[in-house]
Order: structure tokens, then sequence, then C-alpha cells
């Protein structure tokens, strides 16, 4: 998250593994409140939100959730 906001921003989807390849397997929460440590964690390296915004992605109408997040350049160095 640091190198997206000290670069020109970027997305993260949380829920979604990496297989190689060019391989993805969507894994995501059942509830949105499984996201709550990601969105935490978040709050503490963006107070307030600033810089981040935060959606849920839904796969399917009775799919799981995956939580994803755009962060934003920033003039300030994140670390």
């Amino acid at each position: 998250l640091s190198a997206f906001a000290n670069a020109d921003g970027g997305e993260l989807f949380i829920g979604v593994d990496d297989l190689g390849a060019g391989k993805f397997r969507w894994s995501g929460f059942l509830h949105p409140e499984e996201a709550n440590g990601h969105i935490q964690a978040l709050e503490q390296l963006f107070p307030l939100g600033s810089f981040f915004k935060y959606s849920f992605i839904r796969r399917g109408s009775s799919g799981s959730l995956v939580l994803h997040v755009e962060i934003e350049k920033t003039q300030d160095v994140k670390v």
C-alpha cells in the first residue's frame, strides 16, 4: 500500500489468490465483517480514510466478497 501511495496509486484486491502463471482464485469473505482487520490496518496507515477508498465486490448472487481497495497518490511519504 505504501508503494502505491508513494508512486502513482493503485488497486488491491483482498480475497483473490495469485496461483502464478496468470491464474487467480477467488477466495474472498463470506461476510463483510470478516474483512474488518484489513480495513483497520488501512485506517492506521491512512487515518480518517484519506488517500484510499474501499468497496466490496460480490461474485454472483450468493458468492463470497472481495475487498477492493483503491489507493491514491499522496505527497506524504508512507512507510
